[in-house]
């Protein structure tokens, strides 16, 4: 049976191996305030979306915080 390429590299599909720390909680802070915006053009409209994406805004920021703890 031949190894998978992808796996035998040691960094297969999905693997965050690759990414520094930085670059994730960059990431995480991106999806926070893109989830901010969508809570700013929801909240006149429908509120329960708009709460739903305010939480998901706190968790992308409170992980971006946690990833560079």
């Amino acid at each position: 049976m031949v190894p998978h390429p992808a796996r035998s590299r040691g960094c297969g599909c999905g693997s965050l191996t690759g990414m520094s720390n930085t670059t994730i909680a960059v990431l995480l802070f991106a999806l926070g305030g893109f989830l901010i915006g969508g809570v700013y053009a929801t909240w006149k409209s429908v509120k329960f979306m708009a709460i739903v994406l305010g939480i998901g805004a706190l968790l992308a920021i409170g992980g971006a915080i946690a990833w560079l703890a």
